[in-house]
């Protein structure tokens, strides 16, 4: 459910542990900190909505849990180096002619 609210805060009250020690024990097991793996669980959800549907940039940027399309694209640009737009044009099929 990456649209719902994964701060610090309530990541760690889920977990039952606190805030400090969810950050160094997420941080041990993944490589990252709870927030930056979250947007990028994000961002590749959103790769998938672009590769397989035809949702619009906000319909997408809402159902991975950006709080507006402009984070989204930010974020896309930051991780992948391309717009959503630009990415989800590698995967328009053009007919044959």
């Amino acid at each position: 459910r990456l649209s719902d609210d994964h701060s610090i805060k309530s990541m760690s009250i889920q977990a039952g542990m606190s805030t400090r020690t969810l950050q160094r024990r997420f941080i041990k097991l993944t490589g990252l900190s709870p927030v930056k793996w979250v947007t990028q669980e994000r961002i590749n959800y959103g790769r998938m909505l672009l590769e397989t549907t035809t949702l619009s940039i906000d319909q997408i940027s809402d159902k991975v849990g950006f709080s507006n399309p402009e984070t989204l694209r930010y974020h896309f640009r930051q991780i992948l180096d391309i717009s959503p737009t630009s990415y989800r044009k590698r995967f328009i099929q053009t007919p044959s002619q």
